[in-house]
Formats: C-alpha cells, sequence, structure tokens
C-alpha cells in the first residue's frame, strides 16, 4: 500500500501571480471607469431634460473645473485600483504562505489586508463622487 499525500494546492509562481494581478487590475479599472461615466451619464440626462435648459448642454464656465475634476477621478480610480490589487496580493500570500497545520489563517497582517480593501472602497466612492460633481459643474452650472 503505497499511498502517496494528495495535493490540494500548490504555490503558484511569480509570473503567474503578476499575469493574475494584471488581469485583476483591468477588470478592475475598467468596471469603476464604467461604473463612474455611468453616473457622469445619468446626471447629465437629468440635468439636460429639465425644461429651462439652454440648447447647448455644456457650460463653458464650468468646463475647465469640470475637466479638472474628471482627472481627479481618474487619479482617484487608478489608487483604488491599487489598493484593491495590494489587498489581493496580500490576502493571497496569506493563504498560500500559511503553515498546513496552523489551523487558522487570520491574524493581524490579515487585519491591515482588511485595511487596504476599505481604503480602496473610499477611494472608490471619491472617483464616482468626483466624477459626479464634474459633471455638475459641466452642465447645471451657467
Amino acid at each position: 500500500m503505497n499511498e502517496q499525500p494528495e495535493v490540494i494546492a500548490t504555490k503558484r509562481t511569480s509570473v503567474v501571480l503578476f499575469g493574475a494581478y494584471v488581469e485583476f487590475m483591468k477588470m478592475m479599472l475598467g468596471n469603476l471607469f464604467i461604473m463612474c461615466a455611468g453616473s457622469a451619464t445619468a446626471l447629465l440626462t437629468f440635468a439636460g431634460a429639465k425644461g429651462t435648459s439652454s440648447p447647448d448642454l455644456i457650460s463653458e464656465a464650468g468646463l475647465k473645473t469640470s475637466v479638472i475634476l474628471f482627472g481627479v477621478g481618474a487619479f482617484f480610480a487608478v489608487v483604488a485600483t491599487g489598493l484593491m490589487g495590494w489587498q489581493e496580493n496580500t490576502n493571497s500570500s496569506l493563504v498560500e504562505n500559511a503553515a498546513p497545520d496552523a489551523g487558522q489563517v487570520l491574524g493581524r497582517h490579515n487585519f491591515q489586508s482588511y485595511r487596504w480593501g476599505l481604503l480602496g472602497l473610499a477611494f472608490m466612492f471619491l472617483a464616482g463622487l468626483s466624477f459626479s460633481v464634474g459633471c455638475y459643474y459641466g452642465v447645471v452650472l451657467k
């Protein structure tokens, strides 16, 4: 009876991890920009539906502020993506480097990973808020 131990999981190589993180970042950043653009489009639609709005929808006075706020929102989206990638990296390294007999993965480092995730969510909110406020300045302020 030559029984070999069953391999449940193997550690991923750095090349595989890098490829996975690149895909994670591309998907998250793309989805974040889609969400921000959706909120900006909805605000444009609601502001443009007013009966008192002029035929030209975009305000020239608020255009500079609007473009600056869109840039700030894009920066926040990139920072949020980086923080969420950092959380994913920390979580996967905690799980993969845990000793099989340790019994638990939770610990002090996992709490720090939790903080990066919350901070990433806060930056996601700020990105959406910047896009929405930029839309407001570009449309509503005449």
